[in-house]
């Protein structure tokens, strides 16, 4: 465990760098997703049962607590908020991005389409122009779903909290995950969508901060038990997920949904283990925040930066189990760059 050395630094100082280290962690797994998935859907590796088809599987089941972290991240912030917490900012602060990079990749990505306005505003507002800014409208209905969550949840006195909760996490996680378990052991499921019939509608992702509420009423565990945790889940997701794919002969992602209990439990695992570490080096807090910062800018790029590289041959495809840590190493890198200039040039910084 570090220790803090510097007797002026704040709890609160502590704490954001914590969540931005928990950025920095999220976005470097989630490119590592992406630069895995050709080889996850390459048909000729899985049919052989090629152990890197296994070995992609597992950077799939180590890599999906990312984006359940971002979604945490963001909850844990707004919980802690006081009211000091700007949605409007938050809001515009993704709209803006939404807008330049989709059309972006509209124009000049692997979707583009016709190139016409009124082509752009139709895929923006019925579908998308590159499939990882899906994540951009999802957040922003979590962003404006969170006022409603910490309202009941925070700040209410409601002894009904804890069913509430429980209700919600059951249906959007338990569920889907029954049903996948049965479907990879080959029985119909589709009797467990009955419970549609109660038209509970709920956004999957308020799951993630009903279980930020409830992580403080979970005994903290020592570091050694979050790290074997993580281990032990992530392991099971890659277990389950091969079983499934191959009791199919299909590359699935059964057990990989964001919402799934094993995910959000490794996800959970990883934000109670950086948020309860200690950092004492001034270095390592400035390097921290600038690449926590700069990670939603990284996220929206990097696609981009992927392409550029591959029409030029610059990134390899070449060996299934280390071309996905160094294509996502080199395009971390190149595309932190790119968004630390865009940051500091006037005009044109809000795209990121």
């Amino acid at each position: 465990m570090l220790e803090i050395s510097t007797k002026d630094q704040s709890i609160a100082t502590v704490r954001n760098v914590n969540v931005e280290l928990l950025r920095c962690i999220a976005i470097l797994f989630v490119i590592l997703i992406h630069l895995s998935s050709p080889f996850f859907y390459n048909k000729s590796i899985f049919e052989d049962h090629s152990h890197y088809w296994i070995i992609n599987n597992f950077y799939y089941a180590f890599s999906r607590f990312s984006v359940p972290v971002f979604f945490m991240v963001t909850a844990h912030i707004y919980f802690k908020s006081n009211g000091n917490y700007n949605i409007v900012k938050r809001l515009n602060k993704l709209i803006v991005p939404l807008l330049f990079w989709s059309g972006v990749y509209f124009y000049y990505g692997d979707y583009a389409g016709s190139h016409g306005v009124i082509e752009y505003f139709k895929s923006l507002i019925f579908s998308r122009t590159s499939t990882h800014l899906w994540f951009i409208p999802v957040f922003i209905g979590y962003i404006v779903l969170l006022p409603l969550m910490k309202s009941y949840f925070v700040d209410s006195k409601d002894n009904g909290k804890l069913i509430v909760g429980c209700s919600i996490i059951f249906y959007i996680s338990i569920i889907p995950f029954i049903a996948s378990c049965l479907t990879a052991m080959g029985y119909d499921s589709s009797f467990i969508w009955g419970v549609k019939q109660y038209n509970v509608s709920i956004a999957e992702f308020m799951v993630f901060p009903i279980v930020i509420f409830f992580s403080p009423l979970v005994r903290d565990m020592k570091s050694s038990s979050y790290i074997l945790m993580f281990i032990i889940t992530c392991t099971s997701i890659a277990i389950l997920n091969m079983y499934s794919s191959y009791a199919q002969s299909l590359a699935t992602e059964s057990f990989f949904n964001y919402t799934s209990p094993l995910v959000i439990l490794s996800a959970l695992c990883t934000y109670k283990y950086i948020l309860s570490i200690k950092i004492n080096s001034m270095k390592a807090i400035k390097a921290i925040n600038m690449l926590g910062s700069l990670s939603f800018g990284i996220y929206l790029s990097h696609i981009m930066v992927r392409n550029i590289l591959q029409h030029y041959e610059l990134i390899s495809w070449s060996s299934p189990i280390i071309s996905p840590i160094v294509n996502t190493i080199s395009i971390i890198i190149i595309s932190a760059i790119i968004v630390f200039i865009i940051k500091k040039t006037p005009y044109i910084k809000a795209i990121c």
